[in-house]
C-alpha cells in the first residue's frame, strides 16, 4: 500500500513531499464501479493515517499532486470537499475522521453521492 501510494504521488510531487506524505500511511481500501450501459466508472479510495499530523501531510501532498496533474480550478464545498473537473470526469477529495477519501466519477452529482455515502 505505502509503496503504491509513493509511486502514485511521485508522478507529480517531489521526493521529499512524497516521503513526508506516505510515511504515515496506515492502510487503505478502494472500490471501482462500472456501468456497462453508460460506459462510465467510479473509483473511490479511502486512506487511513497513523496520526492526525500524517493525515494533514497527505492532504497537502495530494493538493500539490492535483494542482500539478490537473491544474483546473478547485471547487470547494462548505463541508470541505475539493473537486476539479478533469476532461470527462471529476476528481474530489475530502478528509473524513482523519482519513482521506478520493473519488473519480463521471460527474459532480455522482462524486458527491459517493462521498455522502462514506460520511
Amino acid at each position: 500500500g505505502e509503496f503504491y501510494l509513493r509511486e502514485y504521488l511521485i508522478q507529480r510531487v517531489d521526493e521529499r513531499t512524497v516521503d513526508q506524505a506516505a510515511t504515515g500511511w496506515g492502510g487503505d481500501n478502494y472500490v471501482i464501479y462500472y456501468n456497462d450501459t453508460a460506459g462510465q466508472s467510479v473509483m473511490a479510495i479511502r486512506l487511513a493515517w497513523d496520526s492526525p499530523a500524517d493525515s494533514e501531510q497527505f492532504g497537502g501532498a495530494f493538493a500539490a499532486y492535483a494542482n500539478a496533474a490537473y491544474g483546473n480550478p478547485v471547487e470547494e464545498t462548505a463541508d470541505g470537499v475539493r473537486c476539479r473537473a478533469v476532461a470527462v470526469e471529476v476528481v474530489c477529495s475530502t478528509s473524513l475522521l482523519g482519513d482521506w477519501l478520493i473519488v473519480r466519477a463521471p460527474n459532480m452529482e455522482i462524486a458527491k453521492a459517493v462521498i455522502a455515502a462514506q460520511r
